[in-house]
């Protein structure tokens, strides 16, 4: 039973009672009983409208909420993995710096013996020069 059948049936009751077939107060009787259990009918439908665009909005609001769930998880475990990787490169950092430590302590040593050669070099006729007594 939709809106137009039940207008359709009043419409029907009001043209009776107009032609007389049947007693007004018989009408007006029906029409008393016939208006509550409409309004419970259409009150029941739109209830039953209500409730199936509730399940699709909840449905709709699950699927989302997976989505952001799914999306938020990737997210996350992209995180973990910077972190890691952030690990392995400090780690290998660390290394580089104590292999470059090492090199650095060499280089060092080595210009160390250098300059004591080249100040201590008496082959060198400017370095002799240098190092001679200024009476000579």
């Amino acid at each position: 039973m939709n809106e137009s059948s039940i207008i359709t049936a009043l419409t029907a009751l009001l043209k009776i009672a107009g032609t007389g077939g049947i007693g007004l107060v018989a009408l007006l009787a029906l029409a008393f009983m016939l208006c509550p259990a409409v309004a419970v009918w259409l009150i029941m439908r739109s209830n039953r409208e209500l409730a199936v665009n509730i399940q699709k909005d909840h449905a709709a609001s699950e699927q989302r909420f997976e989505q952001l769930r799914a999306d938020s998880e990737k997210r996350f475990e992209s995180v973990v993995r910077m972190y890691e990787d952030n690990v392995l490169l400090v780690k290998n950092y660390d290394k580089t710096a104590d292999g470059l430590q090492g090199v650095i302590h060499l280089s060092t040593q080595a210009m160390t013996k250098l300059v004591e050669k080249i100040n201590n070099n008496h082959f060198c006729p400017i370095v002799r020069e240098r190092s001679a007594p200024s009476g000579e």
